[in-house]
């Protein structure tokens, strides 16, 4: 897979994210093209997610703060008090509003917002163990923790129906926190957008935000090691405007991708070979048509960063970050155990370890031809996830996973004689 691909799917995920709360299409319906391109070594999938509540026929449901914006903030759930504050990836987040269950089982409807928000949870007895469905990610997992030191991050526009339930039968309390936008992480920071002073092991090494109707940058820096990070953003752009992101020897051109508003997060997700002292520059700008003029947009805004990507002492090459950490679900993850399906094998079940806490699974394949279908198998989940041929490796997260017995079966389908395949284990470190 190429660098400016991945860049290109960036944008695309970005446009898919926003579409969710309608602001724009789906990423099948986005037009893109690639002209000059060059090879990168590895790709990346990720994953996210935050929350809305109110109590209808011992449904909950949180109501978007927009609408409400004095909720009543809960002093005590289950007999236990929640914190006021809890944080994810470096954000702060405020309580805003609690719900108790009135048996073993708590359920919360999440309705839409533009707000990324937190759930989280307490048990009325000395058990701490619950099973947390997130129908907004599709997730169903045992968690071990204590009382209101975890939490289900669901992302701007999510939504689906959370169900967590309590081992001993106890009752259980849930409590839902918003990203407070005024207190951002360290980075550079521009009306609620940050690009972050590190995302998973990568170091911003200059960033630029610009004020809304800017309708192009340039930005310029010095690499500091083998990998240099790009990181961009569009929003509030008109239908019919073109992206382009030019670093001098690539460039990428796309559109429909812009047009819906500002992201709080921005993931460096795209990464190119440098040397340490190397200058290193990128212009973006936005045109009126892909050959267009750079248009005039009042309520547009464009914002670019470089990172630093040092690459990690982790089992090369089945590393999709270099660093060999991800960031998933609004936690942090280290790559700890690779399995590699043996060469030749057309289906293979690799078991997973066994654990008590939930761990995070990706599959990883290297074709020049074909498909690589991975399929995630316990007693709480089962999912599906293909990988196409790029030529180099490329790798999809499989999701999240706790408990015994579960596996990944990976099948080839129409796959060169030189291809392969594993399944990578991250473990939580934050």
């Amino acid at each position: 897979m190429t660098e400016l691909n991945e860049l290109r799917e960036a944008l695309s995920e970005r446009a898919a994210q926003v579409s969710e709360s309608g602001a724009a299409t789906r990423p099948g319906q986005i037009r893109q093209r690639v002209r000059v391109v060059r090879r990168r070594r590895r790709a990346v999938g990720a994953g996210s997610a935050a929350v809305l509540l109110a109590v209808v026929a011992g449904v909950a449901l949180l109501p978007d703060a927009s609408r409400n914006p004095t909720p009543d903030v809960a002093n005590s759930l289950v007999g236990v008090t929640p914190p006021s504050e809890m944080t994810s990836l470096g954000y702060s987040f405020t309580l805003q509003r609690g719900v108790e269950g009135e048996t073993d089982t708590a359920i919360l409807d999440v309705a839409p917002s533009g707000e990324r928000r937190l759930i989280s949870w307490a048990t009325e007895g000395e058990n701490d163990t619950v099973t947390v469905s997130d129908g907004v990610s599709n997730e169903r997992l045992v968690y071990q923790s204590s009382d209101f030191s975890d939490f289900v991050l669901i992302p701007e526009g999510g939504s689906g129906r959370i169900e967590v339930t309590s081992a001993d039968g106890s009752r259980v309390g849930l409590a839902s926190y918003s990203i407070d936008l005024d207190s951002p992480p360290p980075g550079v920071s521009k009306d609620g957008v940050t690009f972050r002073d590190e995302v998973a092991g990568k170091r911003l090494l200059a960033a630029e935000i610009g004020d809304l109707g800017v309708t192009e940058l340039t930005l310029e820096t010095t690499s500091r090691g083998p990998q240099t990070g790009t990181a961009v953003f569009c929003a509030g752009a008109p239908r019919g405007a073109f992206l382009h992101v030019d670093r001098g020897d690539a460039q990428y051109i796309g559109d429909e991708a812009c047009t819906g508003r500002a992201p709080v997060d921005v993931d460096p997700g795209v990464t190119t070979p440098t040397r340490a002292g190397q200058a290193w520059k990128v212009r973006i700008y936005l045109t009126d048509g892909e050959d267009g003029p750079v248009i005039d947009a009042a309520g547009a805004r464009i914002g670019v960063a470089a990172y630093d990507v040092p690459q990690s002492a982790g089992p090369a090459p089945w590393d999709a970050t270099s660093t060999g950490l991800i960031e998933y679900g609004g936690h942090v993850y280290r790559q700890t155990e690779i399995l590699e399906v043996p060469d030749g094998r057309q289906r293979a079940r690799v078991p997973l370890p066994e654990t008590e806490t939930p761990t995070l699974v990706f599959g990883y394949a290297k074709a020049r031809s074909g498909m690589t279908r991975f399929s995630l198998q316990g007693e709480l989940k089962v999912q599906r996830f293909e990988l196409g041929a790029s030529g180099g490796v490329s790798g999809i997260g499989l999701g999240l996973f706790s408990g015994p017995d579960v596996a990944v079966t990976v099948s080839r389908v129409g796959a060169d004689a030189n291809a392969g395949a594993a399944v990578a284990i991250y473990e939580r470190v934050d």
